[in-house]
């Protein structure tokens, strides 16, 4: 009995024992199995944590791409626009390189080949040149040709209003200081221009005829005056070479000067008007008898400073041609036996014409109608059929 409750509680304390290490073994897998949900946590937050550094750093890379690109696009637009902004400097300077070719160009078909400026006033003749309007006009006071091909001048100069616009326009184009050089270029022809008219009506003035104290004509054997004549020459004048009479031989003048049909026409003239003598007015109305009587004096000058010289003794002159009215101009041409239709262009051409060469005269012979040693006052050089009539 003794050895089975021994036996018993032997079996009771092993199984006590086996009880105890059974609960050590569960504890102990208790505490293993939380250690491992621990580390599985742990390890799930590891993990959580590290996708989500790969979302922070996969959202850095794209923000960090995206600049990139950005920073790629502005850069290749900047690029775009220096090369476009390089492009049209090139092309604004070539373009204003043309331009100052061009308005060079421009500048010197608009500059007047007397004054060397731009025009002002521009006016062109018949061949084709043009010129400012006070440098012709003042040109043609001396020579009526043009100054550069050497043509003669028939007819007024025509105002030009295309090439007027276009020296307008490259005006408006110029800098500050090329308006204020212009400004005062312009001030300086202004008072030229005045000078100029003055000193053209006093040519008109001088060339015009002076009233008549009788508007009759007087036959042709009226009025003459011979002047005395000259003294003999010494024989030492004569050895000299000087000119009967003891005058002293003229200097050298202009070509007309030598002219000694126009000498004598302008002594002629001269002494005429110290006599009294009244001329006819082209701008009056001529009797037929008047009319045939100019035609037959005019008719020795076909051309030259004489012809001008003996119709300026009517007042057949440049500036009168210029600035006469159009009925003057048709009873002028009437005088003239030319015809007077037509626009008032065609009758100042006409009238210039006839001023410079003659029209409607028969062929003379070459030789001069005039001598040296012919009276002026009784030679045909002038006095044709009269056009003067003294004062009584």
């Amino acid at each position: 009995m003794a050895l089975k409750e021994q036996e018993l509680r032997e079996l009771k304390e092993r199984a006590l024992k086996e009880e105890e290490e059974r609960q050590k073994v569960l504890e102990e897998i208790r505490k293993r199995d939380a250690e491992l949900q621990v580390e599985e946590a742990k390890k799930k937050a590891e993990v959580q944590r590290q996708d989500a550094e790969a979302v922070r750093l996969k959202e850095e890379l794209a923000k960090k791409m995206a600049e990139l690109l950005e920073k790629e696009r502005a850069m290749a637009a900047t690029a775009k626009l220096q090369e476009e902004a390089r492009i049209q400097k090139e092309e604004k300077e070539k373009a204003l390189a043309m331009t100052l070719i061009q308005r060079s160009d421009l500048e010197s078909e608009l500059t007047c080949s007397i004054c060397l400026e731009l025009f002002h006033r521009a006016v062109g003749l018949e061949c084709g040149h043009s010129f400012c309007h006070f440098c012709i006009s003042d040109y043609l006071l001396r020579k009526r040709e043009c100054p550069n091909c050497r043509a003669a001048v028939l007819r007024d100069p025509i105002n030009s209003v295309p090439l007027n616009n276009a020296v307008g326009r490259l005006v408006d184009k110029m800098t500050p200081a090329e308006k204020k050089g212009r400004e005062e270029f312009l001030a300086i022809r202004h008072d030229a221009e005045k000078d100029l008219e003055a000193r053209m009506k006093a040519a008109a003035q001088a060339a015009a005829p002076r009233p008549a104290m009788d508007p009759r004509l007087h036959d042709r054997g009226h009025g003459r005056h011979t002047p005395p004549p000259p003294a003999p020459a010494t024989a030492a004048a004569a050895a000299a070479g000087a000119p009967p009479g003891g005058a002293v031989a003229p200097a050298p003048g202009p070509p007309e000067l030598m002219d000694p049909a126009y000498v004598c026409l302008r002594d002629s003239i001269e002494m005429a008007r110290r006599n009294g003598a009244a001329f006819l007015n082209v701008a009056d109305k001529w009797a037929e008898r008047d009319k045939a009587m100019f035609r037959e004096g005019i008719r020795p000058y076909r051309n030259g400073p004489s012809r001008q010289l003996y119709c300026s003794t009517i007042g057949l002159v440049p500036y009168w041609i210029r600035s006469a009215t159009e009925a003057e101009l048709r009873q002028a041409l009437n005088n003239l036996y030319l015809n007077s239709t037509g626009p008032v262009t065609h009758l100042r051409e006409r009238l210039n014409q006839y001023l410079a060469f003659s029209l409607n005269e028969m062929p003379l012979p070459s030789t001069p109608p005039c001598r040296a040693t012919t009276s002026c006052i009784d030679s045909p050089c002038f006095w044709g059929p009269v056009m003067m009539k003294p004062k009584k």
